[in-house]
Order: C-alpha cells, then sequence, then structure tokens
C-alpha cells in the first residue's frame, strides 16, 4: 500500500513512535499504552493495566468501569499524540519555510484523531491466584484502532 501524504506519516510516526529512544516519555507506574501505525491513517492502540479483584463474579462487574477508565486514558494519549503532531508540524515549518519538497505534499497543520467503537477488544489475563487467597491479580488490556483525519 502506497502512502500517498509522506510528510504526515512521517510527522505522526515520529510522535507516535515512544518504544525506542526517547528518554523523555512519561511512563506510568499504573498503565502501559503503546501506539503503532500500521497504515497511513490508522493508529492502533494497546493499553495494558493490572488489576486485582476478589473474585471472577467482582472483575465481570467491574469490567465496564475498568473499561471506561481505560478509554479515558487512550483518549488523554490520543489529546497529547495530536498536540505533539501540531508542534512539531509548527517547528518544522519554521525550520524548512522556504524549501519545500517537490515530490511530496506538505503535512496538514493539525490532525484529529477518533477511536473506532467496533474495533475495541479487551482481554484478561490472570497472573496470581490461589485457592488460599481470594484476591486474584490480573493483567486487564484493551486494544483498539484510531482513525486520523
Amino acid at each position: 500500500m502506497t502512502i500517498k501524504q509522506t510528510a504526515k506519516y512521517r510527522v505522526l510516526a515520529n510522535v507516535v513512535q515512544t518504544t525506542f529512544g526517547k528518554s523523555s516519555e512519561a511512563k506510568y507506574a499504573t498503565h502501559f499504552v503503546n501506539m503503532t501505525i500500521p497504515a497511513e491513517n490508522q493508529i492502533l492502540i494497546r493499553y495494558q493495566t493490572i488489576v486485582n479483584f476478589g473474585h471472577q463474579n467482582v472483575y465481570l462487574e467491574l469490567r465496564r468501569k475498568y473499561k471506561e477508565e481505560a478509554l479515558e486514558i487512550v483518549k488523554k494519549h490520543i489529546e497529547r499524540v495530536a498536540e505533539e503532531y501540531k508542534k512539531q508540524v509548527e517547528d518544522k515549518q519554521k525550520l524548512l519555510e522556504p524549501k519545500v519538497e517537490p515530490y511530496e505534499e506538505a503535512a496538514p497543520k493539525s490532525i484529529s484523531i477518533k477511536v473506532l467503537d467496533s474495533t475495541i477488544q479487551e482481554s484478561i489475563e490472570n497472573i496470581s491466584m490461589s485457592i488460599y487467597n481470594p484476591v486474584g491479580t490480573s493483567y486487564y488490556r484493551i486494544t483498539c484502532m484510531a482513525e486520523v483525519k
């Protein structure tokens, strides 16, 4: 698949890629969010946190709360990506204003990112459970796709 807006894609890839080499990226003790770009106008978002619950039935009751919290955190990360994108485009235009590459269209000044509700998948993976301790610890994960416009 060819990339039509290479300037936008390069700036967005630089903002989204936080796995390697960005020591300034905030590391959260409570959750982990990873974003990748599988296609030009899509972002794959993976969220993970650790949850504790007393019984499987309690998890089923709290599942809606976990999902709402996860989507709120994902929304904040998406807003940060959009702000960072806008900042990098403005900085790049200040540096490269006189020279424009003839083969590529300039990156748009801002983008909007929206999570596609139909792509939200949630899962739970038990880390520790014991017959002697009723408290269970699990990884709670959400994976979803976001559309970039």
